[in-house]
C-alpha cells in the first residue's frame, strides 16, 4: 500500500502538468491569434498540450481507482463489523 505522503506527492504531480496543460494551450492560441503566427510553434505547443492532457488523465485515473478500492474496503468492513455486533 502506498504511504499517504506519497498520494499527496502525486497529486502535487498532477496539479504542476494541469498547469502545464493550461500553459501550453494559451500560448498555442496566443501564437495562432498573431497575425504573423509560426504554425509550428503552435503544433508544438498542441502536441505538448495533448501529451501532458494524456498523462493528467491517466494519472487521475490511477487515484481515482485507488480512492474507490479503499472506500470499497472500509464500507465492505464496516458491514462486516455491523454483522458481527448484531448477529454473534
Amino acid at each position: 500500500m502506498t504511504a499517504p505522503m506519497e498520494r499527496i506527492q502525486a497529486l502535487d504531480s498532477i496539479e504542476k502538468d494541469i498547469i502545464t496543460c493550461l500553459q501550453s494551450a494559451g500560448q498555442a492560441l496566443m501564437e495562432l491569434s498573431k497575425e504573423k503566427s509560426s504554425l509550428k510553434q503552435a503544433e508544438g505547443q498542441t502536441h505538448t498540450f495533448l501529451k501532458t492532457l494524456s498523462h493528467v488523465e491517466s494519472k487521475l485515473t490511477e487515484q481515482i481507482n485507488y480512492l474507490t478500492q479503499v472506500s470499497t474496503g472500509k464500507v465492505k468492513l464496516l458491514f462486516q463489523a455491523k454483522y458481527y455486533l448484531t448477529y454473534l
